[in-house]
């Protein structure tokens, strides 16, 4: 016996959780998919799936160049002018 109450090797007929029957699961998913169409031409979706890295890895850089400065000024600011310890 298997963790859905089928025998082994066989899915049960309905999944106890949701409640739902394998047919009615595959027919959600038509839905999903047929739904799926956004109106947007393969040409601008291409255009736009190649502008979006280069805008994430500008934002990348912009955040670590940042941190970098960050910690340039701590070091520059606080501890050289301490001094050595000890």
């Amino acid at each position: 016996s298997g963790c859905c109450g089928g025998s082994s090797g066989e899915p049960s007929a309905r999944f106890s959780r949701f409640n739902l029957t394998l047919d009615e699961l595959k027919l959600g998913q038509e839905r999903a998919l047929a739904e799926d169409d956004d109106g947007l031409s393969d040409e601008a979706l291409t255009a736009a799936l190649e502008q979006t890295p280069r805008g994430a890895f500008a934002l990348a850089a912009l955040t670590v160049g940042l941190l970098m400065a960050a910690w340039l000024g701590i070091y520059l600011l606080v501890f050289l002018p301490r001094g050595a310890i000890g």
